[in-house]
């Protein structure tokens, strides 16, 4: 897939995907050609596309073969990538996108139960306790602020994450079972051929 301004990408799919991202315009971009009629395979692509705008750029082979080997429930492959790394970092309002936690995680800005990791698509299990290196502190706590002073962060804490802003320490207290997601995703069509 070409690369798309995340905005743009959002209004092409009908949505705001961030809640700090740009209010949409009063229009959406002007339609090209006529409506094009359904299928399963345009709802398959439309579907990857949502889910790749909201979980950062996942391959479409990796994708299929986690749906596979998930007996293809598109439910138990959203709870597999809320427990990613990155995006626990990105609910735990510590970065301002999944790119920023991504880069967070990367560069060993994270610690997971003591130890650094730098691999944001590791999935954790419930009880491991999240905390920012004490290196990386300052820089995550002036972000906060920024946030808080332009009101640039999620509204909703996701339950299964506990969070302590003072010594900027997250805890997953379970596996996450459902998320409220930004754009209606067509689980559905996820499953594999």
């Amino acid at each position: 897939m070409r690369y798309m301004p995340r905005v743009k990408a959002g209004r092409r799919l009908g949505g705001t995907l961030f809640p700090t991202q740009h209010p949409l315009r009063a229009a959406p971009p002007r339609p090209r050609g006529g409506p094009a009629a359904p299928n399963s395979y345009r709802a398959r692509v439309e579907a990857r596309r949502t889910l790749k705008a909201l979980y950062g750029a996942l391959p479409s082979g990796p994708l299929q073969r986690a749906l596979r080997q998930l007996e293809g429930d598109p439910a138990a492959l959203l709870r597999r990538l809320e427990r990613r790394l990155d995006v626990l970092v990105y609910r735990a309002n510590w970065a301002l996108t999944l790119r920023e936690a991504r880069h967070t995680v990367v560069r060993g800005g994270i610690r997971v139960n003591g130890r650094t990791q730098c691999r944001p698509g590791q999935a954790l299990r419930p009880g491991d306790l999240l905390q920012v290196d004490p290196r990386w502190a300052p820089r995550v706590l002036a972000r906060l602020q920024d946030n808080l002073r332009e009101r640039r962060f999620l509204q909703h804490r996701p339950p299964h994450l506990e969070v302590r802003e003072t010594t900027l320490q997250a805890l997953l207290l379970f596996s996450p079972q459902e998320m409220r997601q930004p754009l209606p995703l067509p689980l559905h069509a996820l499953k594999a051929r």
